[in-house]
């Protein structure tokens, strides 16, 4: 009870130096102090409770991952951009590729080409078009964009430059676009 009572009073700098020596007391205490007002950033734009909540589990599971790697000097800001960063990952994974789904899936409709095109079509050409790419440019892209990892994490994590990254994921991109294109000259509007 003590040491949870003296960790209250110590500063952020001062709880991430013992975060850093992995101790939990600390960890939960700076948890403790900042995960609500995490909570309420992410929820207030998600608007959706469980997703809110899973977003910042993530965002304090990263933390916990990489804690001896963070040098930065003012935690809550730190803290609040991996909210903010992991809530745009979240809605341009989920909201964009439903309002894209939502288009193809009316345009289909309306147009009634159903038997030429459906999703399973298209997320068929999209597997297959990830399948083809060289290994590392599909590593790093499947870290990138569905375990929606920030290039600075796969740098770190696979000892490689930020660029590097960079350029792996442009690359992948291309080449997926190239595979796909048929799809989208038949749908215009989806891009």
């Amino acid at each position: 009870m003590r040491k949870v009572f003296i960790m209250d009073k110590l500063k952020d700098a001062e709880l991430m130096e013992r975060i850093a020596l992995s101790d939990e007391y600390a960890f939960k205490t700076l948890f403790d102090r900042y995960w609500k007002s995490m909570y309420a950033l992410a929820f207030s734009f998600l608007d959706n409770e469980s997703s809110a909540k899973d977003v910042v589990q993530e965002v304090w599971g990263k933390f916990w991952e990489l804690r001896k790697k963070i040098k930065n000097e003012n935690v809550k800001a730190y803290l609040y951009q991996s909210v903010r960063h992991k809530v745009f990952n979240h809605l341009r994974n989920t909201k964009k590729f439903n309002l894209r789904l939502e288009i193809l899936d009316n345009y289909i409709s309306d147009n009634n080409i159903k038997d030429k095109m459906d999703l399973d079509d298209l997320q068929a050409r999209l597997d297959n078009a990830i399948n083809k790419l060289p290994a590392r440019n599909k590593m790093i892209f499947l870290l990138s964009r569905y375990e929606g990892k920030f290039n600075k994490e796969i740098s770190m994590e696979l000892g490689i430059s930020k660029r590097t990254v960079e350029n792996h994921i442009t690359n992948a991109l291309q080449s997926i676009r190239k595979e796909i294109i048929v799809v989208f000259m038949l749908l215009p509007g989806i891009m």
